[in-house]
């Protein structure tokens, strides 16, 4: 019965210390990734402020749109001002117009994208955020409508927000892994200090069977095991 007791509380030792080092990995884990997540929500919810605010003041006009290619002068080129081309060419986004029908009436650097959600904004939904990619870098773009005329387009590169978060994602995953080899060490070190006695007592155990010795051993314990 007493042997029973004592595999029973060697069997309960080991379960607590796998315990411990769940208890101790999974916690480690679930903040891990909840620090990611809001990262990525704050991010994400910074660029779309910013793309919403340009939309919004190309739509009341407090930001000059993008030059519209039919307008030229004699010599064909585009009759911009100065100020024209430095509001239509600011560098930290691009920007386009559509008119009623999802025809592009004007546009900076590039053409961006137009799709069936883009054209319903222009019919007069309400304005959409999506990804898009463009000579291979991630832009998030908002299509925003602009009664009468149509709507505006204005795209953001998010390569910097892309390498943030793999950035923090990896240094995320390294810190798991290092709270989950250091509670696996303790919870190893927990159970080794439990089960430690018993290999003792084993040992005492094979030795009184051979030899007969009966001395005790030193065990200052007060639990199965002492």
């Amino acid at each position: 019965k007493h042997e029973a007791r004592i595999i029973a509380y060697a069997f309960a030792a080991a379960s607590a210390a796998a315990a411990w080092s769940t208890m101790s990995t999974i916690p480690a884990g679930l903040a891990s990734i909840a620090a990611y997540r809001v990262t990525q929500r704050e991010l994400v919810s910074e660029t779309d402020r910013f793309l919403t605010t340009r939309a919004d003041e190309l739509v009341d006009g407090q930001r000059q749109p993008p030059p519209n290619p039919r307008d030229s002068n004699d010599r064909g080129d585009r009759d911009t001002t100065d100020d024209d081309r430095r509001l239509a060419s600011d560098p930290d986004a691009l920007s386009q117009t559509l008119d009623r029908s999802g025809s592009i009436t004007a546009t900076s650097d590039r053409d961006l994208p137009v799709d069936d959600t883009d054209l319903a904004v222009a019919a007069g939904a309400s304005a959409i955020i999506r990804e898009i990619t463009l000579d291979d870098l991630p832009y998030r773009m908002i299509t925003a409508p602009d009664e009468p005329d149509g709507a505006v387009q204005v795209a953001r590169d998010v390569s910097a927000t892309v390498d943030v978060l793999d950035g923090l994602r990896v240094r995320l995953a390294l810190i798991a892994i290092v709270v989950a080899v250091a509670a696996a060490l303790l919870g190893w070190l927990l159970m080794r200090r439990t089960t430690r006695p018993l290999e003792d007592l084993t040992a005492a155990t094979e030795r009184v069977a051979r030899t007969r010795d009966l001395t005790p051993l030193d065990l200052d314990r007060s639990d199965e095991v002492g």
